[in-house]
């Protein structure tokens, strides 16, 4: 057949030299947006004091209240490159996690104790926002090496309900069984990072990330480490399938009305996302 139409062959040709062509060079995008879901694994702690008792214990969310040490969450992204070299990113997470467990050790929260033995559930709910600005030194056709700095904000939402014994905060001791509390906070801390970028090929890509900071600011005391590393794959010119792993580590004390205590959790996970960019 292809003998009868000799013309076809450049014809093929020339579309496969214009789908080699399509193909972009890492740093071309204007715009980029993302989403995926992850599945993570979670080590948190929390630590909530009251007036009257302002040296509560620690307290291990996962073994002493119940909460999941597996957690699905999704992340909404996007990407503006202002400028050749300039880029300004947000990302927005939400998660939540909830227990009904019983108490082996007693829970301090705020200026109560709620006895062993109890009847807990709590939930908690997180509202992440990241905001980052990354600036390339070096930028090449398969290459871009940036440094970044941004602010991690964080909401928290955590509420606690109990049946038990619960010691108020003059010591007394009484049953109830309709115990309710809780608190929240929002949190912003900044962060300074590292980027690197590598097209591997004409359809993969490699990306990487390390963000780190440590300070006590204003009512807030705590750091970030956050590492990722992640391959992306063309399916088509403007979309693309990308596959990470991270992990991340935070650590916050607060000192404020409606939170004083500490929080914090690391976690490994994976994450699967598709990316359009324009």
């Amino acid at each position: 057949m292809m003998r009868k139409f000799p013309g076809l062959y450049p014809v093929l040709a020339l579309i496969l030299f214009q789908q080699a062509a399509h193909a972009r060079a890492i740093g071309e995008e204007r715009f980029t947006l993302s989403a995926g879901g992850s599945i993570s694994k979670f080590n948190s702690d929390l630590k909530v004091n009251g007036k009257d008792r302002g040296n509560n214990a620690e307290v291990d969310v996962e073994d002493d209240l119940g909460q999941d040490e597996d957690v699905d969450f999704y992340a909404l992204k996007a990407i503006w490159r202002f400028a050749d070299r300039h880029r300004l990113s947000l990302e927005y997470s939400p998660f939540s996690r909830d227990s009904r467990t019983q108490l082996e050790n007693e829970f301090e929260f705020e200026d109560t104790v709620i006895s062993s033995g109890s009847a807990i559930s709590t939930d908690s709910d997180f509202a992440i926002y990241d905001v980052n600005y990354i600036y390339s030194f070096y930028k090449s056709s398969d290459m871009e090496i940036g440094v970044s700095g941004g602010i991690y904000w964080i909401g928290l939402d955590f509420d606690v309900q109990a049946s038990g014994f619960i010691e108020d905060e003059n010591g007394d001791i009484a049953f109830d069984d309709n115990y309710s509390n809780s608190v929240s906070t929002d949190a912003p801390l900044p962060l300074l990072g590292f980027y690197f970028d590598y097209q591997l090929s004409q359809r993969w890509e490699l990306h990487s990330g390390a963000r780190y900071f440590s300070a006590e600011i204003d009512d807030y005391d705590g750091y970030i480490l956050s590492l990722l590393v992640g391959v992306e794959y063309s399916v088509l010119d403007n979309v693309s399938l990308g596959l990470s792993v991270s992990r991340f580590e935070l650590d916050v004390k607060a000192n404020e009305d409606s939170f004083n205590g500490e929080f914090g959790w690391e976690y490994s996970g994976a994450q699967l996302y598709l990316k359009a960019q324009f």
